[in-house]
């Protein structure tokens, strides 16, 4: 695996070995598969965020307020994290008429892994 370097930036090896990653799972028939930086996991998967998965999982929502209801939460909050969750390709918002339906676009999260050698 590579580096982080300095400015606390990925390389360019680090994103082509998580695309690699990413492609090694999708042939051992993990389908939808989203790999995520080490570095933004936590960020990314909060708890809230994990809730509107779960939820997502097992239901369809025909809106963002209906997801909303559903996990007791503000609207607008659901919106911002559906947002953070789309820009790292786990969901999108999808025309529903005059509403946005929520969908999950993977099928399996996974973060990357951590690969240290001793030598």
């Amino acid at each position: 695996m590579s580096e982080i370097n300095h400015a606390g930036e990925e390389t360019a090896d680090r994103i082509a070995d998580r695309a690699e990653f990413s492609r090694t799972l999708a042939q051992s028939d993990y389908d939808n598969v989203t790999v995520l930086a080490l570095s933004e996991a936590a960020d990314v998967l909060t708890d809230r965020r994990r809730e509107l998965i779960d939820a997502l999982r097992v239901g369809e929502y025909g809106s963002v307020r209906d997801l909303a209801r559903e996990v007791g939460r503000d609207k607008g909050a659901v919106s911002r994290d559906l947002a953070v969750l789309a820009e790292h390709g786990v969901t999108t918002l999808e025309e529903n008429g005059r509403a946005k339906r929520p969908v999950l676009r993977t099928g399996t999260i996974v973060v990357e892994p951590v690969a240290v050698t001793h030598g």
